[in-house]
């Protein structure tokens, strides 16, 4: 009985151990096309404005949701993005710090000081990003930038569904009306 609740109390710790130390499990896409890998701070500094075109659990609340930056520190690699969310009428900054020669950063948001982490897995430093995110769960995101958001190039999509292995709707252009 001891060695059965000592078994439990192992498992439990692990678990635990899991979720603190692994926020982000690998995006559920198949991953065959060929990328290279991204440069957080280089994505922070090509993406001064980006709409969200749609996300993996295809929920409403981050359609057409902008981000803004409205700062950049070259020398701590590190940008403030405000974070628009029509469906929710909420504005929500976004202070993200990149983690060196990687495609990984950190964010914190509005007043919360707690860090969360997210991941540029493909940009094209163009038109498009495709990035997971720790926030209101876990979300994979196809981002473009403003100019593109009623014609999202072909590539961007395939990008998206092999990364995050969600099927990507026909975009319509009244999905994200000009503000």
């Amino acid at each position: 009985m001891e060695v059965n609740r000592m078994s439990w109390a192992v498992l439990f710790v692990l678990c635990n151990c899991a979720v603190v130390f692994c926020h982000l499990a690998p995006p559920a896409g198949p991953r065959r096309l060929h990328h290279d890998v991204a440069d957080s701070f280089k994505v922070m500094q090509s993406f001064p404005y980006a709409v969200a075109i749609i996300d993996s659990d295809n929920d409403t609340y981050f359609n057409c949701w902008t981000a803004e930056r409205t700062a950049i520190d070259d020398v701590a690699r590190t940008a403030t993005y405000e974070g628009h969310f029509p469906s929710a009428r909420r504005v929500v900054p976004f202070h993200v710090k990149a983690v060196q020669n990687s495609p990984k950063f950190t964010f914190t948001l509005d007043n919360d000081p707690t860090p969360k982490e997210g991941v540029f897995h493909y940009t094209d430093y163009e038109n498009c990003v495709v990035e997971d995110i720790e926030y209101h769960k876990h979300q994979c995101v196809l981002w473009v930038k403003k100019e593109l958001k009623n014609s999202v190039p072909q590539s961007c999509i395939d990008y998206y569904v092999d990364i995050c292995g969600v099927g990507v709707p026909i975009h319509s252009r009244d999905l994200c009306r000009d503000q």
